[in-house]
């Protein structure tokens, strides 16, 4: 019985042939969307700054609670939208007795409690006015001790910054050390593929401190969500 010989001229030879180089190569896009070119954390968090220095707009949705005697509480919430370029921001402050509402458009910031009516201020008279993608910018780019890993179709990139270097930066603002003991901090920011822009940031920190003469456990929770990066954002005073 005679052998059928594949003639590598024969069109269904050449089609089968084409076949697996598309499946070859659709499987190499995979795995190099799925590697992402990131192999260690320093490389991501360079990317990531990388990303944060060209983001001009952004929304953010922040979030700080505490725990403390078994307790838990929301110390305050935060949402707004930032126009880095043109020096605009919205910002909605929710605390828990208390709600107020801040435009900054330039130097000027208007201000006002809950349906209550615009007032101008300086600037520098509204704590709340903070450049947020500034300020993880800077802790990205300089952090050391960093980890990574992936969840969820995202990188996790985490940071976990030297004690002495923590409590150096609270005595430098002010903060008296000597009866804190800080027993864990963490930062985590979530980092979407491609794009490198984070989604979301976390700050954990357990501490011990000297409450009215009780030795305390205090927990402190911090989390924003970033989206809407680089979107055009419309912003006027509203008076």
């Amino acid at each position: 019985m005679n052998k059928i010989k594949e003639n590598p001229g024969n069109p269904w030879f050449l089609k089968l042939l084409a076949g697996a180089i598309i499946v070859i190569l659709f499987s190499f896009l995979i795995f190099s969307y799925c590697n992402d070119d990131v192999k260690d954390a320093r490389t991501l968090s360079l990317r990531a700054a990388k990303a944060l220095e060209n983001t001009v707009s952004y929304r953010f949705d922040m979030s700080s609670n505490i725990s403390v005697f078994n307790e838990q509480l929301q110390v305050i919430n935060l949402k707004g939208r930032v126009d880095q370029n043109n020096k605009k921001m919205y910002i909605l402050i929710n605390s828990k007795d208390r709600q107020m509402e801040a435009i900054s458009i330039g130097d000027k910031t208007y201000a006002r409690e809950t349906n209550g009516s615009w007032q101008v201020r300086e600037i520098n008279e509204v704590g709340v006015w903070k450049d947020k993608l500034s300020e993880q910018h800077s802790i990205i780019e300089n952090a050391r001790n960093l980890t990574m890993y992936r969840q969820n179709g995202s990188y996790i990139l985490e940071i976990v910054p030297e004690k002495e270097e923590l409590m150096q930066q609270m005595r430098d603002s002010g903060i008296e050390t000597s009866g804190i003991g800080l027993n864990k901090y963490v930062m985590r920011y979530w980092i979407e593929p491609g794009t490198y822009n984070i989604q979301k940031a976390e700050t954990y920190a357990d501490i011990d401190m000297n409450f009215r003469g009780i030795q305390t456990s205090i927990k402190l929770f911090n989390v924003i969500h970033l989206s809407g990066f680089n979107e055009k954002i419309k912003l006027e005073a509203p008076i």
